[in-house]
């Protein structure tokens, strides 16, 4: 697991692409909470709860919207939903596409 984190971020971005990842390399990486990694997971990987629970605090727009196409629990929507509803205008297109049931 140390092994990843000591790659350059680049380097982590790339691997992250290929989906080789386990869950608990995946959980280190969200604890640093670089968006570009987090947003790059978010993309390329297939999260658990946890991990997805994990994510959003420090979720960027970005790493919100690809959250949407993950398989989410109803608890973690309803946070996804609540960080959007802090800025409204900023998330309005992950949110109309909320009220068109796309997600």
């Amino acid at each position: 697991m140390s092994e990843i984190l000591s790659k350059s971020e680049n380097e982590i971005l790339q691997i992250i692409q290929t989906g080789t990842l386990n869950d608990d390399e995946i959980s280190a990486l969200i604890a640093t909470g670089k968006k570009d990694i987090l947003i790059c997971l978010a993309r390329h990987q297939t999260l658990n709860d946890t991990q997805i629970q994990a994510m959003i605090p420090n979720a960027v727009y970005l790493c919100l919207k690809a959250l949407t196409k993950q398989s989410l629990n109803a608890d973690n929507k309803e946070k996804i939903i609540q960080k959007m509803m802090t800025n409204q205008v900023l998330y309005k297109e992950i949110l109309q596409d909320l009220k068109e049931l796309k997600w």
